[in-house]
């Protein structure tokens, strides 16, 4: 099993700079817009790489950018969304990130 380190859980997230440009011109909607894109292009990346297929280093090294990057999108979504934000926050910043037990939305 890799370290808190190698996994990420230590990273200290920043906000995707274009969401804040777009915050600080009060373009909420394309903030969000922006948001959205990244994580389509993180969706796309997991496609791509295919963690689950990999083990060891190899799924290290293609988990941990995407862990990066999905807590720079959560800290963006913290303003928006608390709650859920918090949830994931609290999910990856664990010593063993673990499944969602029920998903982070309810269904209607």
């Amino acid at each position: 099993m890799a370290s808190d380190e190698q996994l990420g859980i230590n990273y200290q997230a920043q906000l995707p700079a274009d969401f804040k440009k777009l915050m600080d011109n009060y373009q909420i909607s394309g903030a969000l817009d922006s948001l959205d894109e990244q994580l389509a292009q993180l969706d796309k990346y997991l496609t791509q790489h295919k963690p689950w297929l990999l083990q060891g280093e190899a799924k290290q090294q293609v988990l941990i950018p995407a862990i990066h990057q999905l807590l720079d999108v959560n800290l963006a979504l913290q303003i928006f969304m608390p709650s859920t934000s918090q949830t994931i926050q609290d999910k990856f910043l664990t010593d063993q990130i673990s499944p969602f037990a029920s998903g982070l939305f309810s269904r209607i």
